[in-house]
């Protein structure tokens, strides 16, 4: 049971590690939404590494939704590089 738990938090768990300057090449070249913005933040660092989870509840969204969008900020991500 615990190891199940252990797991889950790994797999919510989504971390992109980059230095500041390609932070902010990604932000200002990647044509994020505002939305996806908050979460590429919250993913980056800006409010500590969080899991899918937390972002959900903080913006209010289902966790489906903010995976969805995870994906779609790798991809948008993935064209710049």
């Amino acid at each position: 049971m615990e190891q199940e738990k252990l797991e889950e938090e790994k797999e919510n768990k989504v971390i992109l590690d980059f230095t500041k300057p390609e932070l902010e090449y990604i932000k200002e070249n990647a044509n994020f939404t505002i939305e996806e913005l908050t979460i590429f933040e919250m993913l980056t660092g800006k409010y500590g590494r969080e899991t899918i989870v937390y972002i959900a509840n903080k913006t209010n969204l289902s966790t489906a939704t903010v995976s969805r969008r995870i994906k779609k900020i790798k991809s948008k991500i993935k064209r710049l590089i």
